[in-house]
């Protein structure tokens, strides 16, 4: 164990959760003190009664509804939607959806605190210096060097009050870290800041009825991957470990029945919702996984959602960590039933790899990179990419893992 062993917790505040939660949506508007609201989301939800409900909740402290965002996050987007708060004189965003809307969101506030002047320069593109998830772990981020900037205003109010409303497991609202696209190169680039978190998440399992089946369990088996890379890290941390086995036996009861019937479906994505929680609860803490990394760049340059990205690559990943690192799987073993023999623990952890690909197969989700449009000329510049990003220290496999072998990975995956 490394001393001193730092753990940063999110500044979220509140999480409500439950059938009926979304109903709390004004008294938080109220507890905050907003009065204009912008409210986040995709060009598909910004058509549907979910928003309009969500509008309707706000009533006129709904400012303006952005559906500007889009998958994986192009930085367009977040200029785009800056300029949408800067016309809306917002106080507050409201994300709904998934990652995509809620990390908007966040990059929006990245922007804001860290470039306050961002708010004199209304055709300006978003550019904003990134701290690296190492500086991160060494206390050498804004937050931990009590940067001035904290108080930072816009147009002369408090920085804008984030309540995310998810629609799926990605998770993303929990954390303190956003992914956003340089849309130059299409590499995705993490940006960490503890004042990225939504001050509240409003977890309601019935405003998630009408998501897309394949969204839905694609983005469970995300939540699958931020617990299963938390438990082999090489950070892990005693505070995340039993949340991230809990979140796995949940995951395994309740993701297959939240995506049967539609009405007796509710209690079950309910859980679901609490499993996300588990999961990723220290993800940021535990750093990035090899399925993580992978997925970070495979997703934006050909457009695949991440949770097709882990479908495909976690079963891959967790055999090459078996392999190299398999004492580290006695949790994940506990949480599959496997029976672990810490003298011999390779077996185990094999096992633990072949029972995710069948859950996954059980769930209908693509397996394959050449099925989801991955053309497999390009596997080799998304392994000397990723083996740059992981040189770096922005992943925690904790054992080395050569260009050449990423390469072998992707290859399997496809």
């Amino acid at each position: 164990m490394t001393i001193p062993w730092a753990f940063t917790l999110p500044r979220l505040e509140r999480v409500i959760s439950g059938p009926g939660a979304l109903d709390s949506l004004p008294a938080e508007m109220d507890r905050f003190g907003c009065s204009r609201a912008v409210v986040v989301t995709g060009a598909t939800l910004g058509a549907s009664a979910l928003i309009a409900r969500v509008a309707g909740l706000l009533g006129a402290r709904c400012a303006a509804v952005f559906t500007g965002s889009r998958q994986h996050v192009p930085s367009s987007t977040v200029d785009a939607l800056l300029r949408s708060m800067r016309d809306a004189r917002a106080d507050a965003l409201v994300s709904v959806g998934g990652g995509s809307p809620i990390d908007t969101a966040k990059g929006a506030v990245h922007a804001i605190v860290n470039n306050p002047d961002i708010r004199l320069k209304p055709d300006s593109t978003y550019v904003s210096r990134q701290a690296t998830e190492a500086e991160r772990r060494e206390g050498d981020d804004p937050v931990s060097r009590g940067d001035s900037r904290v108080g930072a205003t816009w147009a002369g109010a408090d920085v804008p009050v984030h309540i995310a409303v998810p629609t799926t497991l990605s998770a993303g609202e929990f954390t303190d870290v956003a992914g956003i696209t340089d849309e130059q190169t299409r590499i995705k680039h993490a940006l960490f800041d503890a004042r990225l978190a939504p001050r509240t998440v409003i977890a309601d399992p019935v405003v998630t009825i009408d998501t897309p089946t394949w969204l839905w369990a694609a983005s469970g088996i995300r939540a699958l991957d931020h617990a299963i890379e938390t438990l082999y890290a090489s950070r892990r941390h005693p505070i995340s470990e039993p949340l991230a086995e809990r979140a796995i036996g949940m995951l395994l009861e309740h993701l297959p029945a939240s995506c049967g019937d539609r009405d007796g479906s509710v209690i079950h994505r309910g859980h679901c919702q609490m499993a996300a929680w588990l999961a990723v609860f220290g993800i940021t803490n535990a750093g990035f996984g090899l399925s993580h990394v992978l997925g970070h760049q495979i997703g934006p340059r050909w457009n695949v959602p991440h949770g097709f990205t882990s479908a495909i690559m976690l079963p891959h990943a967790m055999r090459v960590m078996a392999a190299a690192v398999p004492s580290r799987f006695d949790a994940i073993a506990r949480a599959f039933g496997v029976a672990f023999d810490a003298g011999n623990p390779q077996p185990a952890a094999l096992a633990c790899a072949d029972r995710t690909a069948l859950f996954i197969e059980r769930l209908s989700l693509p397996s394959r990179l050449r099925d989801v449009g991955v053309p497999q000329e390009g596997l080799r510049n998304v392994a000397g990419v990723v083996a740059a990003l992981m040189a770096r220290g922005d992943a925690t496999v904790g054992t080395s893992v050569s260009a050449a072998e990423l390469e072998q990975i992707l290859n399997a995956g496809y």
